[in-house]
């Protein structure tokens, strides 16, 4: 059975995991510029894919991009968790939520 409840949740899940990690980008790339270094590009490229996998979660409900959101965002939190990493805990919960609501919603 389609649970329209659950797909509305999951999206709305994915458009605030979209804004949490594009929040956090622009917070990584001032501190890095007011530290007078250039950005790790492979960094921003990964938190790059991880929104766009938000993104396609929002406008298409799929659960497997928005379990490639979550992976990637484990990954760049593990990688800087000394120095900006925790703040990427807050997506990486919502998109785990998020993942959850879209199961529910494809449920039978």
């Amino acid at each position: 059975m389609f649970r329209p409840r659950y797909e509305r949740r999951a999206r709305i899940l994915a458009a605030i995991d979209l804004a949490l990690v594009v929040a956090f980008l622009v917070v990584y790339l001032l501190i890095i510029d007011r530290q007078g270094n250039s950005p790790a590009y492979w960094f921003v490229a990964l938190l790059g894919v991880a929104a766009l996998g938000a993104l396609s979660t929002v406008v298409s409900g799929s659960r497997t991009t928005l379990l490639v959101n979550v992976a990637i965002l484990g990954v760049c939190a593990f990688v800087s968790l000394l120095s900006v990493g925790i703040l990427l805990v807050p997506a990486i919960a919502t998109g785990i939520v998020g993942v959850n609501a879209v199961s529910r919603s494809r449920q039978p």
